[in-house]
């Protein structure tokens, strides 16, 4: 069974599971930039809107009461925050463009990660492989070397019958 280590806790797991959470944790920050993302534009419309309602209400009031000339300064007033809603939006794109260049160097951070634990479990696998090739062919040596010890008697083990035959005769 091939194992790898857990990106969490650090504990071996097997590469479905490693695979598994590698993809949850894809999905979580995907469902975190999307929420992020939707929060800010929420936030940025309300914001929006209750600049362009107070700015509204302002000049109306005026509006109503002043003559012409306070009438031109208000709209000079109100345009000034239309075009500060503006750079608030262009703010708010500025945050949402660097929150994505943040999610993805944090998905590349991510990948190279994994990339590296995967290197060395395959290099641990590698080395391991090869100790045991290692180990395979020292048994295999052994296993001739006791072969050729049973099979080939040595010269002094040669037993001489004497001349009935019957009974070995040492010399």
């Amino acid at each position: 069974m091939d194992e790898t280590k857990c990106p969490y806790c650090g504990q071996p797991i097997t590469r479905e599971e490693y695979r598994r959470i590698k993809r949850r944790m894809e999905q979580e920050a995907s469902q975190q930039f999307d929420e992020a993302q939707k929060q800010l534009e929420k936030e940025h419309k309300k914001e929006l809107i209750s600049v362009k309602k107070q700015a509204e209400e302002k000049a109306n009031r005026k509006a109503s009461k002043l003559a012409k000339q306070l009438v031109a300064e208000e709209k000079k007033k109100t345009k000034e925050e239309i075009k500060r809603a503006k750079d608030l939006e262009k703010q708010l794109q500025r945050q949402k463009n660097d929150a994505n260049k943040l999610i993805k160097e944090k998905e590349k951070e991510a990948q190279r990660k994994a990339e590296e634990i995967q290197a060395k479990e395959q290099e641990k696998f590698k080395k391991e492989r090869e100790r045991t090739k290692e180990l395979e062919k020292q048994i295999r040596k052994q296993r001739e070397d006791v072969d050729k010890l049973i099979v080939t008697p040595h010269p002094s083990d040669t037993i001489f019958f004497g001349r009935g035959g019957r009974e070995p005769v040492s010399r």
